[in-house]
């Protein structure tokens, strides 16, 4: 029985990975990369409004939206401040905003993360490329750690970026087996999927890890078979998200709607747009 309140096959649709961001502070070089999408000035509006956002999911048919930030000042040109903004932001809606933050990776000390927590941010995002970081480098196993005891996921970007002065040697997920393995209740998310060239290492890392989960964000949806392959047999351990406003993402319904095109079952389409992300915030 679907819910006609939601217009993707009655699906409350969780977007895992949505950037609403403090792109005030963004360097100019990474203003002119978020500008080349087109709908950019739709989330500009919605940075000063929550409400306004809210009415815009209740558009797109998405039900819960993750909002990622992260700390990378020198390439992005936003750094701790955006916590305590992205914590307040979400009290327009808690049920239906969900506050992702960051730390600084010479800060990352489990009290970092404890007042992350406090905060109410419910998950850590470590962007490697935009940090310039390996998801192994040792100066992380605190927030890791603190991370693990709270409950809280870490989202690891993989694969590539587009924007100036990403070091897209980070880009490879293969360290994060390791993470996987020392912290083995530690929920940890792929974001991306190590699109577009380390696709393998990241199915690798999931078939091994049961602690591990896919994230499908920035993925074309059409191309998530060539990606990915049987998507109905990852789809236990896979989240859906769309990564908009980034350079390329059409918006959040467009992408829910192309992915329903793909012709999965009624019980995968609900794993991966609903089921998933909700068991895993628990």
């Amino acid at each position: 029985m679907t819910d006609a309140r939601w217009r993707h096959a009655g699906i409350p649709v969780v977007d895992g990975h949505v950037h609403v961001n403090r792109f005030d502070l963004m360097t100019p070089a990474a203003q002119t990369t978020i500008r080349s999408n087109a709908t950019f000035p739709l989330m500009e509006r919605f940075v000063a409004s929550p409400e306004a956002f809210l009415e815009h999911m209740d558009r797109e048919g998405v039900a819960q939206s993750w909002l990622i930030n992260y700390c990378a000042k020198k390439v992005m040109g936003y750094g701790p401040e955006v916590n305590e903004w992205v914590a307040n932001y979400v009290e327009a809606d808690p049920e239906r905003l969900v506050a992702v933050g960051g730390v600084e990776v010479d800060a990352a000390s489990e009290e970092s993360i404890e007042r992350l927590h406090d905060l109410g941010i419910q998950a850590l995002k470590v962007h490697t490329v935009h940090q310039h970081v390996s998801p192994d480098d040792q100066r992380l196993e605190p927030a890791f750690a603190a991370c693990e005891r709270l409950g809280m996921p870490v989202i690891f970007h993989t694969g590539t970026s587009r924007f100036p002065g990403s070091d897209n040697r980070f880009a490879d997920p293969a360290p994060i087996a390791a993470v996987c393995a020392r912290h083995p209740k530690l929920r940890i998310i792929l974001a991306h999927g190590g699109r577009p060239d380390h696709t393998q290492t990241a199915l690798a890392i999931l078939s091994k890890h049961p602690n591990a989960w896919l994230d499908l964000s920035s993925c074309p949806p059409r191309r998530l078979p060539d990606y990915f392959g049987d998507l109905e047999a990852l789809a236990p351990r896979t989240l859906w998200g769309s990564d908009w406003p980034g350079p390329g993402v059409p918006g959040m319904g467009p992408n829910i709607e192309a992915f329903l095109a793909l012709g999965l079952s009624a019980k995968a389409n609900r794993a991966i747009l609903r089921d998933n992300a909700m068991a895993l915030l628990r």
